[in-house]
Order: structure tokens, then C-alpha cells, then sequence
């Protein structure tokens, strides 16, 4: 059978494939953190205009929904990254 002569061929060119969308995980886990500080950082500038004006209060300024996503993005990269989808043992 072709499959099972040519294995090795074909599992070297899926192993490839394999690294390059674990790394794009791992970019896209990087790209929500970046994300997530520049919209922490104008949520504080925002804040800190208001409180140039009046005291600020609670409801100002809309809250963020992403906290869960990056809290697991960074958790993601912390424990290695992605691992890429390949044969065990």
C-alpha cells in the first residue's frame, strides 16, 4: 500500500505543517495579550481624563469581557505553548 510505504515522506510533511500552526497558536495567544494591554491602557488614559474633569465612577467606562481569554492565552504560553498535533510514542 502507498500510504504505508511512503509514511515517513508523508508524516515528515504533515510534522511541517504540524509546527507551523502550533506556532500560530502560540502568535495568536501573543497577539491577544498585546491586544488586551493596549486596550488596559487606554481604559486607564480614559479614566484619568474623566478624572481630570470629575471624580470617577463606577460604570464610566465600559468593562472588559476578555479578561477569561487572556488569563488562558497567557496560561497557555506559560505552560510551553501549543503543542503541535503529532504522533505519540
Amino acid at each position: 500500500m502507498y500510504v504505508a510505504r511512503e509514511f515517513d515522506a508523508l508524516y515528515s510533511e504533515i510534522d511541517e505543517e504540524a509546527a507551523t500552526a502550533a506556532e500560530a497558536v502560540n502568535r495568536a495567544c501573543r497577539a491577544v495579550e498585546a491586544a488586551f494591554a493596549e486596550r488596559m491602557d487606554v481604559e486607564r488614559r480614559l479614566s484619568s481624563l474623566v478624572g481630570m474633569v470629575r471624580p470617577a465612577r463606577p460604570g464610566d467606562i465600559a468593562r472588559t469581557r476578555a479578561e477569561a481569554v487572556v488569563r488562558e492565552a497567557n496560561a497557555l504560553l506559560e505552560a510551553g505553548g501549543e503543542a503541535a498535533p503529532m504522533l505519540q510514542g
